[in-house]
């Protein structure tokens, strides 16, 4: 057994989540519906958290690690359905229909930090988003800032995630690079590579048209079978490059 993967076990118990073996084939499959959010995957719940078991053992082995260096991991968001993703569409096309007209312009409004229901990483139960529980919550946690300046409440969180995530499977899918696409820089989410990764693979292959543009989905008239391919592109890979498929 490897070293990470003995770590993931100790950690697990002690923390209380599942004590699994991590490896895992990564050219597995899993149902369409999972990987749209129609249907919810087989989730561990842990404190905080709902993720795959494999995720779930590795982020209670690396919040196990933090904790000794004063960072108490939370997780502020992990898995979300269609419908949770579904009503913070539908709420914000509200908002931003109202001082704009063109429908491109409000979803490309909305897709700066939000995804179109369907093609959420959070769908997957492999990613989530995380914050130090142990100073005092702004109002708007999940704001660049608070990650990135050097006084901000979780820049240490921030420099300990980039120094040690990798250790544990877990990689940023939206960096902070100008030549990147798709979604804003947000330096709270992780995802865990060998599991998100294949899952990429196999969501890049569905036409998401047939199962997205629906009457639930405000402006969903507007998105055509090619908007979702040109989405695919832009947003689905416009990711770091660590977490694209081979190939």
């Amino acid at each position: 057994m490897k070293r990470r993967d003995v770590l993931v076990m100790s950690a697990s118990i002690l923390c209380g989540a599942p004590a699994i073996h991590t490896a895992r084939s990564a050219d597995s499959t899993v149902p369409i519906d999972e990987l749209l959010g129609l249907s919810q995957p087989p989730l561990f719940d842990g404190k905080n958290y709902n993720l795959r078991e494999p995720v779930a053992g590795a982020f209670a082995a690396m919040a196990a690690d933090a904790l000794k260096d004063g960072i108490k991991l939370y997780s502020y968001s992990s898995y979300r359905g269609f419908d949770h993703q579904l009503s913070i569409w539908n709420r914000k096309y509200d908002i931003y229909r109202k001082r704009m007209k063109n429908w491109r312009e409000i979803v490309d409004a909305i897709v700066t930090w939000s995804s179109i229901p369907g093609t959420s990483r959070h769908h997957w139960g492999t990613d989530l988003d995380i914050i130090d529980a142990a100073p005092p919550r702004p109002a708007e946690p999940l704001s660049p800032h608070h990650f990135d300046d050097e006084d901000g409440v979780y820049h240490p969180l921030h420099l300990w995630l980039t120094e040690n995530a990798h250790r544990y499977g877990f990689l940023l899918p939206y960096t902070n690079d100008p030549q990147r696409t798709g979604y804003h820089y947000e330096p709270w989410h992780w995802s865990f590579a060998e599991l998100s990764i294949p899952y990429l693979r196999q969501w890049s292959e569905i036409d998401l048209h047939d199962y997205i543009a629906t009457p639930r989905l405000k402006g969903y008239e507007n998105l055509s079978a090619s908007f979702f391919e040109d989405y695919k592109k832009k947003w689905g890979f416009g990711i770091n490059a660590k977490l694209l498929p081979a190939g």
